[in-house]
């Protein structure tokens, strides 16, 4: 199975604390996909279209099963080291390809000369039910506030909001108060030093009244499922 560099990427939300159980990795899905966490943010990336991507023949692929698999971080840094620096799409992609020991999960890059391939063991312990997780962050889509932003223009404002607002505290809130009808947003802090106050606002990306729809993955992703109920003890 294949897993580009935007899968790999999951890792930069991973809890780094080794004591977190279950969450210090990223969670390598029996669909592709790939997910990771630190308790307070969650991020996942769908799979890939393999069918689109011409990789080259590396060896016999391995799947992560159909329970998923967690990649230990040092493993994954290992990995992304060894994308070349070809930066053609295709060769931005790993193979998990089958290791000589079945216990280890391999991943193979290549830059069309020369295979790398590192291996190790898998984490053991159980990952958050994520899917979950992000339905209940969502909530009910259709009364959910919609802004489109410049992604770019959200960071830098966010990395000025906090060097103008520290926090020793580690908490770092930021207030967010969107336009009703979706024409930007205002970010609000405070710097517990000083007492001052920063504001910033960011007007809404054009998308001339078009929004993104959500694709197969993120709508088995993002959808609440019925719960089934079954009735015993009688034909009514």
């Amino acid at each position: 199975m294949l897993f580009s560099k935007a899968n790999l990427m999951v890792g930069k939300v991973a809890s780094q604390n080794a004591t977190d159980l279950g969450i210090n990795c990223i969670r390598l899905n029996a669909d592709g996909s790939s997910v990771a966490s630190n308790g307070k943010v969650l991020m996942a990336v769908g799979p890939v279209e393999e069918e689109k991507v011409h990789f080259p023949d590396v060896g016999p692929q391995a799947t992560p099963g159909n329970q998923g698999v967690s990649v230990p971080l040092d493993l994954l840094e290992k990995t992304v080291k060894n994308l070349p620096k070809d930066k053609r799409t295709s060769l931005q992609h790993v193979a998990m390809t089958q290791a000589r020991d079945p216990r280890k999960i391999e991943f193979t890059t290549t830059d069309m000369r020369h295979e790398q391939r590192v291996a190790g063991m898998p984490k053991t312990d159980p990952f958050p039910e994520w899917k979950g997780i992000l339905q209940r962050v969502r909530g009910n889509s259709d009364v959910c506030l919609r802004v489109c932003l410049n992604r770019q223009s959200v960071i830098d404002l966010l990395h000025a909001l906090e060097e103008a607002c520290p926090d020793r505290g580690g908490e770092n809130p930021v207030y967010l108060e969107i336009h009703p009808e979706g024409k930007g947003m205002i970010l609000r802090c405070i710097n517990r030093e000083t007492g001052q106050r920063a504001i910033g606002g960011i007007t809404a990306y054009n998308t001339n009244g078009q929004w993104l729809p959500a694709d197969s993955w993120e709508t088995g992703v993002l959808q609440v499922q019925a719960k089934r109920i079954i009735r015993v003890g009688g034909t009514k």
